[in-house]
């Protein structure tokens, strides 16, 4: 199932959004610290309509493992640049570790795989982030232990594993075998687990039948859309939200039809891009003591990045800075 943004716009009056910020910073902005306000900026995050619909399914089957015989796991596959990671790891960072009568408790774990990481690898990078004492060391029967053993103790709810294209066949060690290594992993702990990565990854799922069977919500996570006037509407309701979170007092605007649109032409609708640029042009603005995030700062944020269709001359006007190679 894929996904698609939300299609409700809301108000881009000025008043609207400075309320918005009142309410939800509590003070002025021109009254608080640059060092806070790079804070906050670092910690935006917007939800969108698919990624709150995923936030609510991790909630659903984190709830329910205790109630079923057996996890259910969700994979989640797209593009790079749509914010699968930034999604994971948002939702991790709204679940942290906690110390209960001196004991660690971790509800959500999140691991990014790294590139060509073997099921040996796997366990080891799972175990450090269960901070087993064992430091990965032992053989894979031993890790396997190990990990089923913390995952147990430390009440694991949901693992959030990311770039699970990364996970590569060695040796005798079939894709087959290591959606089984997965699966066994899963079901002793009776722990979902919740894989995401490019669209190459559901080949690990799709290798075995039990693995698949625990594994029934498969989704697709795409860039925004401009084609229609409902992607253009959540694009730009988007752009609204991120424009209400930015530590300023004063509006961007960039919201607006045009620069919405040369926003999504140089960015593809990709969430990374975007949100660099955006958070370049910000920096830039509280640089110069901006009251809000101007043309000039957009031009500026728009040289900071790679774009996606880059543009002949700076959609959004001309700056003074260089374009990074």
């Amino acid at each position: 199932m894929t996904f698609m943004p939300s299609s409700a716009l809301p108000s881009s009056n000025s008043s609207h959004h400075a309320a918005t910020r009142n309410l939800v910073h509590g003070t002025s902005w021109a009254e608080t610290t640059m060092a806070a306000r790079r804070r906050a900026l670092q910690d935006l995050f917007v939800q969108r309509a698919p990624t709150m619909a995923l936030a609510e399914l991790i909630d659903k089957v984190r709830a329910d493992r205790d109630a079923l015989s057996e996890p259910t796991c969700i994979l989640i596959t797209g593009d790079t640049g749509v914010g699968k990671s930034t999604f994971l790891r948002h939702y991790a960072a709204q679940h942290p570790p906690r110390r209960d009568a001196g004991c660690l408790v971790q509800p959500v774990i999140y691991e990014e795989l790294q590139s060509e990481t073997t099921i040996l690898g796997a366990a080891k990078a799972l175990l450090y982030r269960l901070e087993d004492p064992s430091c990965g060391k032992g053989g894979l029967a031993d890790l396997t232990y190990r990990v089923h053993h913390q995952l147990g103790a430390q009440r694991v709810e949901v693992v959030l594993l990311d770039e699970f294209q990364h996970i590569v066949e060695t040796g005798e060690i079939t894709v087959n075998k290591v959606a089984d290594w997965f699966k066994q992993v899963a079901k002793a702990a009776n722990v979902p687990f919740v894989m995401a990565g490019m669209p190459t990854a559901a080949r690990v799922i799709q290798s075995h039948e039990q693995f698949a069977g625990i594994t029934p919500y498969r989704y697709t996570l795409d860039q925004f859309d401009y084609e229609s006037q409902k992607g253009r509407n959540a694009f730009r309701e988007f752009l609204a939200l991120v424009d209400a979170k930015l530590p300023f007092d004063g509006v961007a605007r960039f919201a607006n039809k045009e620069d919405a649109r040369a926003l999504f032409d140089v960015t593809g609708g990709r969430l990374r891009p975007l949100m660099r640029l955006i958070k370049q042009a910000a920096l830039h603005a509280l640089d110069r003591g901006s009251t809000n995030v101007g043309p000039i700062d957009l031009a500026y944020g728009y040289d900071q990045i790679e774009p996606t269709h880059p543009a002949a001359d700076n959609p959004f006007g001309p700056t003074s800075s260089a374009r990074v190679a």
